[in-house]
């Protein structure tokens, strides 16, 4: 699945060579940061583990340097046709989907249409939901057309007090695997409860992933037929096709793609809009 878009040189985007699905990694994190520092550091294994426990990391905000890329981009973004931006729920994605699009020419009328589905493959607490109905709102009073549908059965009811829909959130939306745990009843788990559980599978299992590679692979799956759904949504057009764009996380868009990291050690850089996936990995599936 060929990709076309802006790469990081800042080149004029030729809309004839932009595929009508653009995909995007969030701008830096607090989380990216700090690992950026542990790799200049030299650090060990341990000390990237213990950054991944941190619950202080836990759905971070984008850094001042991942403020700083948004603004950089603004410019190509707005050249571009836009009408649709399927965002993740955690906060670096909606930010930054809020700061590349605010300047629009056409922002009040883009869709914004938050996704579950899109969100990071779980294996640190920066991919743990914090408060949902909280992060909604905020972020609702910026966008003129901002969608939520696909929360609202976990996160809109208004009857629901906000530390009781959020640990519901983490529970039926981004901790499927916590199901399996033998020994402990969900039922009867409070967020701290659940969120302890998690510092556990993270020790446990990083660097991998908790969430099982099924798991990964149905909801990428799920993913798909969504943004196939909203893709017969854009008007026809031969001259300047609409576009949709994926604001996501970079584990989730390897998988989205069906691609594995190249032997250079490649990763999908932060607010870069893909522009040919093999400049950084190797294609394994003809998706």
């Amino acid at each position: 699945m060929g990709m076309g878009g802006v790469g990081e040189k800042g080149c004029k985007p030729n809309s004839a060579l932009i595929s009508q699905v653009l995909l995007i990694r969030h701008a830096q994190s607090l989380y990216n940061e700090k690992s950026l520092q542990l790799k200049a550091q030299d650090s060990g294994s341990e000390e990237y583990k213990l950054n991944a426990m941190d619950i202080s990391m836990r759905d971070c905000n984008l850094s001042e340097a991942g403020l700083t890329q948004t603004k950089n981009l603004q410019e190509q973004i707005n050249l571009l046709n836009i009408r649709i931006v399927l965002v993740s729920p955690l906060k670096r994605a909606l930010s930054t989907a809020y700061h590349l699009f605010c300047e629009h020419p056409n922002f009040e009328n883009i869709q914004f249409i938050v996704v579950p589905e899109i969100r990071e493959i779980f294996r640190s607490f920066g991919s743990v939901p914090g408060n949902t109905k909280k992060v909604l709102k905020k972020f609702k009073e910026k966008f003129s057309c901002f969608d939520t549908s696909h929360l609202e059965e976990e996160c809109s009811d208004t009857t629901i007090d906000n530390e009781k829909s959020s640990c519901k959130y983490l529970k039926d939306k981004f901790l499927p695997e916590l199901r399996a745990f033998e020994d402990e009843d969900l039922g009867t788990m409070d967020e701290d409860e659940i969120l302890n559980s998690v510092k556990k599978k993270i020790l446990e299992k990083y660097p991998d992933a908790i969430e099982e590679a099924e798991e990964v692979d149905n909801r990428v799956q799920t993913a798909k037929l969504i943004v196939k759904r909203y893709l017969a949504t854009l008007p026809k057009s031969d001259s300047d096709p609409p576009k949709m764009m994926i604001v996501s996380h970079h584990h989730f868009i390897v998988e989205y793609l069906g691609l594995k990291k190249s032997r250079q050690g490649g990763t999908v850089p932060n607010c870069t809009i893909i522009n040919d996936p093999t400049d950084y990995f190797e294609i394994i599936d003809d998706l």
